[in-house]
């Protein structure tokens, strides 16, 4: 049936082009496809504010996150009723063409960002302008935790680094695009510019308009405990150009689920320990603490205005990555000034406050990072493709052509 229908979508293709009536409004099979991306508000949880409208499961038009440091896909169903769901865009579960799977209820944590609980179903879904294809996911039931109220997105979808690590009964449907040949690279690549507020995921390839290919940086991969996120050695993290010890030679992931730098306390805590007790001109402390429930300090927030109203008493930051650049053995250097490390508060607690956009969280393994890096450059990542499985291949940045660029991004001799 699949091939019969592949075969029918290619054979009306080919007669439109013929009439002259079509040209590109359904991809070639095989072909990478675009996904658009938007940029909601930013809230003070560290989750990334992009997201796609362009998973369609019937007529439900949701938001999805595409998450590189997700190992499940899931999106919030009209079985839960209440206020965080009611926020969201919720999957008919009632509609004829969605199945469930398995009804018994999951719980799934997210530490101190909060938790759901979901039974787990399939249904069709139509990605940009692809075929459908049936995906698997967590429909969620309920949400513990009011952060979940003013996510910018209805659900994500994982692209986790390994297959084998995909959690047990969610879908992958990145890996469902590959089998089904609908998409024939097992690469996906993103693109994002804040300032214009658009972005674009490529899922099978990528998009050279957007990036400088001469200054490609090679990011070989590293893993730890947590085996599902993309890793690569952080050969030197420096605030004011001065390295920061204990960072050196940990792991550096990319999570774009993510907007801010994320870590374990003995990693994220150095670093706060250089902006804490800063003072403006007159002697007013440029920087509050920003405390968990429990009253253990995570982060820092600006007391008192905007960030780049501080731009010349704070460092800039230089995160040291890669293997390669510009085609020659080495690493890369890309800095951010102190407004790129830093974030304006949208929604939820403390809006309309600054932020420095580093926060403790504990049990990540190394130095974590999404939107505040990824925003100015152009990432790549890549799968090893094995009889049905995948796994972490290299993953590379990019200088971008346009857009909002990093302070600097340099290729550096090793």
């Amino acid at each position: 049936m699949k091939t019969h229908l592949k075969s029918s979508i290619q054979y009306i293709v080919a007669v439109c082009i013929g009439a002259g009536v079509l040209t590109s409004a359904v991809p070639a099979i095989g072909n990478p496809l675009k996904l658009r991306l938007k940029l909601g508000p930013m809230a003070d949880y560290g989750a990334t504010p992009w997201y796609s409208e362009a998973v369609i499961f019937d007529n439900n038009k949701l938001k999805f996150a595409l998450d590189t440091g997700a190992n499940f896909t899931w999106v919030t169903s009209d079985l839960c009723t209440t206020s965080a769901c009611q926020a969201h865009s919720r999957i008919d579960t009632t509609s004829s063409t969605f199945t469930w799977v398995d009804r018994s209820l999951q719980y799934h944590s997210f530490g101190p960002w909060g938790a759901m609980v979901t039974k787990t179903g399939k249904a069709p879904a139509k990605i940009a302008d692809a075929e459908a294809i049936d995906i698997q996911l967590f429909a969620s039931k309920f949400y513990k935790g009011a952060k979940f109220q003013t996510l910018a997105w209805d659900g994500g979808i994982g692209f986790p680094s390994e297959s084998s690590e995909v959690a047990k009964g969610s879908g992958f449907p990145f890996l469902d695009l590959l089998t089904n040949k609908i998409v024939a690279n097992p690469v996906v690549s993103f693109y994002t510019d804040r300032p214009s507020k658009s972005g674009e995921v490529v899922l099978g390839g990528d998009n050279p308009v957007h990036y400088d290919a001469s200054r490609a940086a090679k990011l070989t991969p590293t893993k730890t405990r947590v085996k599902y996120l993309w890793g690569t050695e952080l050969h030197r993290f420096e605030i004011g150009g001065q390295s920061l010890p204990p960072l050196a030679g940990k792991t550096f992931f990319l999570d774009t689920g993510s907007s801010h730098f994320k870590g374990d306390r003995d990693y994220i805590k150095p670093i706060l320990d250089k902006f804490v007790n800063l003072k403006d001109a007159i002697g007013n402390p440029v920087f509050s603490r920003t405390l968990d429930g429990q009253g253990n300090w995570i982060g820092l927030y600006y007391t008192d205005g905007p960030a780049h109203s501080y731009d010349n008493l704070l460092p800039d930051v230089t995160v040291v990555i890669g293997q390669k650049c510009g085609g020659q053995n080495g690493v890369v250097a890309v800095t951010l000034r102190p407004d790129q490390y830093s974030y304006l508060i949208e929604q939820g607690d403390r809006s309309g406050k600054w932020a420095l956009a580093f926060q403790i969280l504990d049990g990540v393994g190394g130095l974590l990072v999404g939107s505040t890096f990824m925003d100015l450059v152009y990432t790549t990542f890549s799968y090893k493709s094995d009889a049905g499985t995948l796994s972490q291949d290299v993953m590379k940045i990019y200088p971008k052509k346009r857009g909002e660029q990093p302070k600097t991004f340099e290729c550096l001799n090793s």
